[in-house]
């Protein structure tokens, strides 16, 4: 843990270094914004599913460069069912997590916006329900309206009001008082897939809803929970198949990689299956979402592209450094995606 906590300080510091050369690049850069020009002014117009982006392939790509994926922090990308509208979450130390919403409009996307629901107070983890009806994340805000942060995270959920949402509300889901919940999954019918964390363990459990309440998380088998720091990531609508990410599960490439496993016949989970190197790294790749169609999988990943200057190069200007940490790939979270047969051949690996 002490080689993870070291990784997690220098994220946070190179993530201090991109947001203060953000700030410089937007004050000094010839070029910006114009006095008056919103975001959106100086937004390209983007039509299409994906926000107009295309996977070449065959492996791994950035999504949405210097648009979704840039020199801050990013993950846990989410689609609604039907591709009108983008979630993701973007992270600021110490404690400041909002949700980012994009939305199309007269068939054109809009610039990226925190969500009119997310307060900054560790919002997070967003997932939408299969049917379209009900938004979960998980959020420090006070449970009671007030002004000071929950102790820890708790899943909150909202119902769809015509074109957006009603105010969110606690998701009651009865935990012990030593547990919180890291992130819910919600899949057809209304149940729930979560992570609950207690202490230095996290645990994959499933929360049935039943006569309007959800019960009791019940723990999923050996064969899901048998990793370290593993996380729930993603579950189809009909519970074929879960997506997570784990630290020295079989097969890994190194870090935190994405696996799957498949239901069996009999409705237990099939043992954990690495996604190899299409998917996975030496980095550490996380929070794995399938779009809506079943076509691409979206997940995040710590990536460094090489640094100028770095083996002997010539010297860095000042430039230089505030354009790396300007963009993607500076060592903090971007998102990637790949096609989602990459995993769905996996299937007879799952035993």
């Amino acid at each position: 843990m002490q080689n993870l906590t070291g990784t997690v300080i220098h994220r946070w510091l190179v993530l201090a270094i991109a947001i203060f050369s953000l700030s410089c690049i937007a004050g000094e850069e010839p070029g910006g914004p114009a006095s008056g020009q919103s975001a959106q002014d100086e937004f390209p117009i983007l039509k299409g599913p994906y926000l107009g982006q295309k996977w070449a392939g065959p492996g791994s790509e950035l999504f949405a460069p210097h648009i979704v994926s840039t020199g801050l922090f990013e993950s846990d990308i989410a689609f609604a069912p039907d591709g009108r509208a983008c979630y993701f979450t973007v992270t600021l130390p110490p404690a400041l997590s909002v949700i980012v919403e994009m939305k199309q409009e007269k068939g054109i996307w809009t610039a990226p916006e925190v969500a009119p629901f997310s307060r900054g107070r560790g919002d997070g983890n967003p997932a939408i329900a299969p049917d379209g009806k009900r938004f979960y994340f998980t959020s420090m805000r006070a449970l009671d309206g007030g002004t000071q942060p929950a102790p820890r995270p708790n899943p909150w959920f909202m119902e769809r009001a015509g074109d957006g949402w009603r105010p969110p509300r606690p998701l009651n889901i009865p935990i012990g008082e030593k547990q919180y919940i890291m992130n819910v999954l919600p899949v057809q019918g209304g149940s729930l897939y979560l992570t609950l964390r207690e202490g230095q363990r996290e645990t994959i459990c499933f929360s049935r809803f039943q006569d309007g309440v959800h019960l009791a998380p019940e723990p999923l088998a050996k064969e899901i929970n048998g990793g370290k720091l593993q996380m729930a990531g993603f579950v189809a609508p009909d519970e074929i198949y879960l997506l997570l990410s784990a630290f020295d599960a079989p097969g890994s490439l190194g870090g935190s990689d994405l696996y799957v496993s498949f239901r069996r016949p009999d409705g237990t989970w099939g043992t954990l299956v690495n996604l190899g190197p299409t998917a996975n790294s030496p980095d550490n790749e996380f929070l794995p979402h399938v779009s809506p169609d079943g076509k691409y999988l979206f997940f995040s990943r710590f990536n460094q592209r090489p640094m100028p200057g770095e083996n002997n190069g010539p010297p860095l200007t000042y430039r230089e450094i505030k354009n790396y940490f300007a963009g993607p790939q500076n060592g903090l979270r971007d998102i990637f995606w790949i096609e989602a047969g990459a995993f769905q051949r996996l299937r007879a690996q799952s035993k």
